[in-house]
C-alpha cells in the first residue's frame, strides 16, 4: 500500500502533457495498425509470389526444413520496416503531430489505441509455456513479484561491501544454473560446425568446402577437436561463453545505467528471456549461442568507449565481420553508414584512415568465398530452406509496435554523443530483426531479445531521469518480470527439474545419444579401412571425428546435401572409387528408398542395395533388375505374419502409382494405407507356371510404415509376369529392424 501511495505522489508531482502524449501514442499506434493490416492484406501475394519448390527434388533429411510459403517476405519486410521506422522518425522530429489535428479527438485516440491493443492481445505463440493449471501461473506471477521486492529491499538497505557480495553470489548461482541444467547437445546442429572444423583440421583451404556459419566459432570447434573434446565437454565450453557474455552485458549496462536497482532488474529480465525462455538451450544449438547472436555487445562497448571514428573501433568491426559473416556483415554495414555520416560533417582525409580495415576485410572475404556475406544465405534463399513466414499473431508484432516509442523516448536524450549511440543500438535492433525476417520462428525472438531488453531499460532510465520518477518505472519492470516468469513457467520448471536430476546423479546429465553410442561401441569400425570409408548419418561429422574418419566432399556435414541428384552423384562417385559406404541402422531406409525411387537412379539403371551388419548397414551399387528379382519354389507356401483379427478394406485406385514393370525397371510401387486381400496367407500351389515371381516393396513416400487398425505395417505386392498376384501385409514391431526395402523381402517365411 505504501508503494502505491508513493507512486500516486509521483504522478501528482510530475508535469506531463497527457494530451500530447495521447496524441503521439494514438498516431504511432495508427501507423503500426496500418503496417499490420497491409501485411495481412498482402499475405497471400507475398507468400505465394514464387511457384512452389519441387519438394521431392530435395533430399529427405532437408524436406522438414523446406517452407513452401515464404515467398518474398524477407526483402518485403526489410524495406517495409525501414519505411515504417523512417515515417515514425519524421513524424517525431519534424513535429508533424501539430499538423495532424485529427489525432486530438478522443474517439480517434480510442480507436487507434484500441485496434493496436487488440492486435497485441491477439498474440499467441508456442514459445509461451504457461501451465495448464491456472494456479501454477498465478503462483509463478506473485512468487516472482514477491522475491523481486524482497531482493530490492535487501539491495537498497545494504552497504557497498554487502552489495558486492550479493553480486558475486548472484553470479555463482547463475553459473550453477547454466552448468547443471545443460540438456543433451543437438549433435545434428553441432555438425554444422564440426564438419568444416574437421576440414580445417585436415589441412583443407578456406573456400574449397561449404561453411554454414562464420569462421570464428568454426575455429573454436577446430580447437576443441585438437583438444579431443567430446560433445558434452564442447557444450560446457559453450556454457562458459554464455556466462561470460552475461558478464559483458553487465559491463555494458553499467556504462549506460547507474541505478543499481535498474541494473539488477535488467540482468534478471535478460536471463529469463535469453536463457530460461530459449526452447532448448543456447549451448545445445551453437547457432543461437551469444558468441554468434550477441556479438554486437562487444561492438557496443567499443563504440561507447572509443567512438565510431577510432581505428580501434574500425578494426574490431572488421574482425567481427571475419569472425561471423552473417551478423558481422550486418554490423559492418551499420558501422560504415555511421562512419560516413559522421565524416561528412567534418571532412578530413586523415579521418578516413580507419575505414581501411573494413575495406580490407571485405576484399579478403570476397577473394576467399566469392561473396561479401555468408555463403549459406544464397544457398538457403534459393529454396526458402529453413525460412518460415511471420504469423499474424506472433509476438514480433508487439516488438515492432512498441519500437517507435523507444525511438521517441531515446530522441529525448540531451547528450548528443549518447543520442548517436542510441541510434546505433536501434540500428543493431533492426539488423537482429532482419535475421528474424528470414527464419521467422518465434523462438528466434528470444534468441535476439538482448538488444530489445537493453533498449527498454535505457528508455525507462531516460524517463526516470527526465521526469524524476523512481517508483513507477520499477513497478512497471516488476510487473513485466512477473508476467515473463508466468509466460515461461514451463521452461523455468524444465530447467529446475534438469538441475534436480543432475544433482541426484552427482553429475551434469548432458551426454547425447550419439556420444553414448560412441562410448558403447568404440571398436565399431575397426574391421574397416578407415581411409576408404564413408559413414552417412544426420550426424556424420561427429562420428567422423570420434572414429577418426575423413570429412569428404564439398558439402560438410553430409546433411547439407540439398538435392537428390547431387546426393546420388556424391555417393555413386565415391562407391566407384572403391570407398565403402555405411549407414547407421536406424537412418538407412528413408534416404536409400528416396534415392532408389528417383529418376536419376532409373536413368543410371542402378539401385542401392543394403546389407545388414548389426548396428551398421553397408550400401552397394547393383543393377536394377538384379536387385529386385528373387526366385522361389512355387510349390512352397508363402506364410505372412498376419494377425487374424485384421480386416483390410478396398484399395483406393486413385492413390496407386505403378511404375513401369519392365524387366529393367526398379518396379517400385506406392499405395495408400488401405489395401485389399482378406486372406492372411497366399498360396501359389495352384499356379500353372511355377517359374519366377517378383516381390516389390511398397512403403509410403516417406519410408514410414502404414497405419492399419492402429498397427504399424509395411505393404508389399507380389508380381508374376507383370501381373499382380497378391498384396501382403507385414507387421512392424520394431521399425529399426524392418525399416528397409530388402528387409521386407528377406523377412518372408517359407514353409
Amino acid at each position: 500500500m505504501k508503494a502505491i501511495h508513493l507512486m500516486k505522489e509521483e504522478l501528482r508531482r510530475i508535469k506531463l502533457n497527457f494530451g500530447k502524449i495521447l496524441q503521439i501514442l494514438s498516431l504511432l499506434f495508427f501507423l503500426f495498425s496500418v503496417f499490420y493490416f497491409f501485411f495481412y492484406l498482402s499475405y497471400n501475394l507475398v507468400h505465394n509470389f514464387y511457384p512452389p519448390v519441387d519438394q521431392y527434388s530435395i533430399i529427405l533429411w532437408q524436406q522438414k526444413y523446406l517452407n513452401l510459403k515464404e515467398g518474398i517476405e524477407l526483402p518485403v519486410m526489410i524495406f517495409a520496416t525501414l519505411f515504417y521506422l523512417l515515417i515514425t522518425y519524421l513524424i517525431i522530429t519534424k513535429n508533424f503531430i501539430r499538423k495532424l489535428k485529427i489525432f486530438r479527438y478522443l474517439i480517434v485516440q480510442f480507436l487507434s489505441i484500441g485496434v493496436a491493443s487488440f492486435i497485441f492481445l491477439f498474440t499467441k505463440s508456442n514459445i509461451f509455456t504457461l501451465s495448464e493449471n491456472i494456479w501454477v501461473n498465478v503462483i509463478a506471477f506473485f512468487l516472482t513479484a514477491g522475491l523481486i521486492v524482497i531482493t530490492l529491499w535487501i539491495l537498497k538497505s545494504t552497504n557497498k561491501k554487502i552489495g558486492i557480495f550479493i553480486f558475486w553470489f548472484f553470479w555463482i548461482v547463475l553459473s550453477f544454473f547454466v552448468i547443471f541444467s545443460l540438456p543433451h547437445p543437438s549433435i545434428y546442429d553441432y555438425g554444422f560446425y564440426l564438419g568444416p572444423a574437421l576440414k580445417l583440421a585436415q589441412g583443407e583451404k578456406l573456400g574449397t568446402f561449404y561453411m554454414q556459419y562464420g569462421l570464428g566459432l568454426t575455429y573454436i570447434f577446430k580447437l576443441m577437436i585438437v583438444l579431443h573434446m567430446k560433445a558434452s565437454q564442447m557444450q560446457v565450453t559453450l556454457a562458459c561463453f554464455l556466462i561470460f557474455w552475461f558478464g559483458l552485458y553487465y559491463v555494458l549496462v553499467t556504462r549506460l545505467i547507474k541505478d543499481k536497482i535498474l541494473l539488477f532488474l535488467f540482468m534478471l529480465l535478460l536471463i529469463i528471456l535469453r536463457y530460461f525462455a530459449v526452447l532448448l538451450d543456447p549451448t545445445a544449438i551453437p547457432a543461437i549461442s551469444p558468441i554468434r547472436i550477441d556479438l554486437w555487445v562487444l561492438l557496443a562497448l567499443c563504440v561507447f568507449r572509443f567512438g565510431f571514428q577510432s581505428i580501434i573501433t574500425s578494426g574490431l568491426f572488421a574482425a567481427i565481420y571475419i569472425f561471423d559473416d552473417t551478423f558481422g556483415f550486418f554490423y559492418l554495414c551499420i558501422y560504415l553508414l555511421f562512419f560516413c555520416a559522421l565524416s561528412i560533417r567534418n571532412f578530413n582525409l586523415k579521418k578516413l584512415i580507419p575505414i581501411i580495415f573494413p575495406f580490407l576485410s571485405l576484399v579478403w572475404h570476397f577473394s576467399i568465398f566469392g561473396s561479401l556475406s555468408n555463403m549459406a544465405v544464397k544457398f538457403y534463399q534459393s529454396t526458402n530452406l529453413g525460412f518460415k513466414p511471420i504469423t499474424l499473431n506472433s509476438p514480433f508484432w508487439i516488438i515492432i509496435g512498441t519500437l517507435p516509442y523507444f525511438l521517441w523516448i531515446l530522441l529525448k536524450e540531451e547528450n548528443k554523443n549518447l543520442r548517436v549511440f542510441y541510434f546505433f543500438l536501434l540500428s543493431v535492433a533492426f539488423s537482429q530483426l532482419v535475421y528474424f525476417f528470414g527464419r521467422s520462428d518465434d523462438n528466434n525472438l528470444t534468441h535476439i531479445s538482448g538488444i530489445f531488453v537493453l533498449i527498454l531499460f535505457i528508455s525507462l532510465n531516460i524517463v526516470r531521469k527526465k521526469y524524476k520518477l523512481s517508483k513507477i518505472p520499477i513497478a512497471f519492470i516488476i510487473i513485466l518480470l512477473s508476467f515473463s516468469s508466468m509466460l515461461f513457467v514451463g521452461d523455468i520448471e524444465r530447467k529446475i527439474l534438469k538441475i534436480s536430476t543432475s544433482l541426484t546423479h552427482h553429475r551434469v546429465e548432458n551426454i547425447s545419444p550419439e556420444e553414448s553410442f560412441v562410448n558403447d561401441n568404440p571398436h565399431l569400425l575397426d574391421n574397416y579401412n578407415k581411409d576408404k570409408l564413408i559413414i552417412i548419418t544426420e550426424s556424420d561429422s561427429y562420428y567422423n571425428y570420434q572414429y577418426g574418419l575423413k570429412q569428404l566432399g564439398y558439402y560438410s556435414p553430409f546433411p547439407i546435401h540439398l538435392y537428390v541428384d547431387e546426393t546420388i552423384n556424391y555417393l555413386v562417385n565415391y562407391l566407384n572409387q572403391g570407398y565403402k559406404l555405411i549407414f547407421l541402422q536406424e537412418e538407412t531406409a528413408q534416404l536409400i528408398e528416396q534415392l532408389n525411387r528417383s529418376k536419376k537412379m532409373k536413368s543410371l539403371g542402378l539401385q542401392f542395395k543394403t546389407i545388414d551388419k548389426g548396428n551398421l548397414v553397408e550400401v552397394e551399387l547393383m543393377q536394377s533388375s538384379i536387385l529386385l528379382e528373387k526366385t522361389y519354389e512355387i510349390d512352397k507356401l508363402i506364410n505372412f505374419k498376419f494377425p487374424q483379427t485384421w480386416r483390410l478394406q478396398k484399395i483406393l485406385e486413385d492413390e496407386v502409382v505403378i511404375n513401369d514393370l519392365t524387366e529393367h525397371s526398379n518396379m517400385y510401387l506406392q499405395v495408400s494405407d488401405q489395401v485389399s486381400n482378406p486372406n492372411p496367407a497366399v498360396n501359389f500351389v495352384d499356379l500353372k507356371d511355377r517359374n519366377k515371381i517378383r516381390i516389390v516393396g511398397a512403403e509410403k513416400i516417406l519410408g514410414v510404415p502404414s497405419q492399419i487398425n492402429g498397427q504399424n505395417a509395411f505393404i508389399f505386392l507380389v508380381f508374376k509376369d507383370k501381373k499382380q498376384l497378391a498384396i501382403g501385409i507385414w507387421p512392424v514391431d520394431n521399425t529399426v529392424q524392418l525399416n528397409r526395402f530388402l528387409s521386407i523381402i528377406n523377412s518372408i517365411e517359407f514353409k
